[in-house]
């Protein structure tokens, strides 16, 4: 449940305030299916999300009739819009290579597939074969202009473009695995139930345009105990072209790794998931990581540095990234963890200038810093965690920048946690933070964990407090009752938010409630 906004008080959001999700899933040998309906605050219907899949699979062959979702390679052909990206655990950051087929649950409302996929495999090679017919959220008419992706269908406009247009795929790749070596080749093609319009010359120079897409991807892997060596190539209809590689060395208290990744500003593949900034295309540059371990202490560290080919939608030129982290932990007493972290980033940033009555988009360089000090005890029943962070950016203009002066700001954040497991039956958490930030770029995150099978990255700013409370019980056998209450005070700020999703209060409330029965 959330607060009423704005848009639910006017009418403008026809639904109610609740977020409702029930989850269905029975597994068998042999046999799995499941089913998710969902609805966001402010959805009218109560199963505006809707996915559900039946896999049958055997020793010799897995199929999977409904919504699925197929992950290969290292993600330039078919990608998952999960998984983690850079971290202070630089080894996580890498892309895993993937040959996966399962059935989709998930709350996240990009369109899965949606057909017949079955995955063969036979002596020291598997073959994947799949068609789906995926309706999609799209702004169209005779043309596409646009595919929204937020999920959420509350306002008029937003339901008018719900499920508006098609995307028809099919494909296949096959694998062969050695010892050592696996190698995989995949193409599928892609058509829509109307053209996508041709896009902006100067904005949106290379974006795809047209009724039909395909795309070809060859994938390599190396693996040996101490040595792993990955790359990806793919091509589009565009003749855009993309690579990624890297290497992993593990030797005795330490690893490497070094990566590199090159998508060129005309590779069209929107379900591709790039390196770095997450793009699919545009985007070029290394990443070097390394983790250390000195008797009980831990170092990780990794420096990532891109750049564009092109201009981007917002950013009126191309541009230039680099990222450092510094990470550093050490154990006491095999209950204490003591974690420090130091991050530096930098890269441009856009701002509109006022200049002779009309407003100009200057671009700045921007330099983040982020500082971290975590404190965790653990002990066979309790669990105690205390953070503080800080971050400050400075924007430096750009030669020939018609901004008048530097901006520099602050922000702070310090949160203690709580938490008490009573056996395996009950389980209680209480985390309490104060921020004190300057504006929306200094915003700090928190990651908590929400209602089970969800999570949260809130981002806190301006100057306030919150605080949460989670209940876990197992009563009986079958059945785990869940609650969250969490609560979020803005000093100084009677209204909070814009548009219709503005809170007339400073105070945000949020709870949930879940019910799980499992046989």
């Amino acid at each position: 449940f959330y607060p009423e906004s704005a848009g639910l008080r006017s009418g403008r959001y026809p639904g109610n305030a609740w977020k409702i999700d029930q989850r269905i899933r029975l597994t068998r040998p042999g046999l799995q299916c499941g089913v998710r309906i969902e609805k966001d605050a402010g959805e009218p219907d109560w199963n505006d999300h809707q996915v559900a899949f039946i896999s049958i699979s055997g020793s010799r062959f897995n199929l999977i009739i409904g919504h699925y979702q197929i992950e290969t390679g290292l993600g330039l052909s078919l990608a998952s819009p999960f998984g983690a990206g850079k971290s202070a655990l630089p080894e996580t950051a890498l892309p895993q290579y993937q040959h996966k087929l399962k059935g989709y649950l998930s709350s996240n409302e990009t369109p899965p597939h949606f057909g017949l996929a079955a995955r063969v495999p036979f002596y020291q090679c598997d073959l994947l074969v799949w068609y789906s017919r995926s309706p999609r959220d799209a702004q169209s008419d005779s043309l596409i202009h646009g595919f929204p992706v937020s999920g959420l269908h509350r306002t008029e406009s937003e339901r008018t473009a719900r499920k508006r247009a098609v995307e028809i795929q099919a494909g296949s790749r096959i694998t062969l695995r050695f010892t050592h070596i696996s190698v995989g080749c995949t193409y599928f093609g892609t058509g829509y139930s109307a053209p996508v319009e041709k896009p902006d010359p100067v904005r949106q120079r290379f974006r795809f345009q047209g009724r039909k897409n395909n795309l070809a991807g060859l994938d390599i892997r190396i693996s040996f105990s101490r040595l792993r060596l990955a790359g990806e190539w793919a091509r589009s209809r565009s003749g855009g072209t993309a690579l990624i590689m890297y290497s992993l060395v593990k030797l005795p208290g330490i690893h490497s790794m070094l990566l590199f990744h090159h998508l060129a500003p005309d590779f069209q593949n929107p379900i591709a998931k790039g390196f770095g900034s997450g793009q699919s295309s545009n985007e070029t540059g290394w990443y070097a990581g390394c983790r250390i371990r000195a008797g009980p202490f831990r170092f990780n560290l990794y420096y990532d540095m891109s750049r564009t080919f092109w201009r981007t939608y917002l950013r009126p030129m191309p541009d230039y990234n680099s990222d450092f982290s510094l990470d550093a932990s050490r154990t006491f007493l095999s209950r204490c963890r003591l974690h420090i972290r130091w991050r530096r980033k930098t890269g441009p940033e856009t701002a509109g200038v006022p200049f002779s009555g009309r407003m100009i988009v200057c671009m700045r360089k921007r330099t983040k810093q982020q500082f971290r000090v975590e404190l965790d005890l653990t002990d066979n029943r309790w669990e105690l965690r205390s953070r503080f962070e800080c971050i400050s950016i400075q924007d430096q203009p750009f030669t020939g920048d018609l901004s008048l002066s530097p901006v520099r700001e602050t922000g702070v954040l310090l949160f203690q946690e709580a938490g008490y497991h009573y056996g395996n039956r009950i389980a209680v958490g209480f985390r309490w933070t104060t921020f004190e930030t300057g504006s929306y770029s200094t915003r700090l995150y928190i990651y908590e964990s929400d209602l089970p099978g969800t999570c949260s990255n809130v981002p806190l700013f301006g100057n306030g407090f919150r605080w949460t409370l989670r209940f876990l019980w197992k009563s009986g056998r079958h059945f785990q009752w869940s609650l969250k209450y969490g609560r979020t005070f803005h000093d100084g700020q009677p209204v909070w938010g814009t548009g219709p999703d503005q809170m007339a209060s400073d105070t945000i409330h949020e709870l949930g409630l879940q019910l799980d029965w499992r046989r």
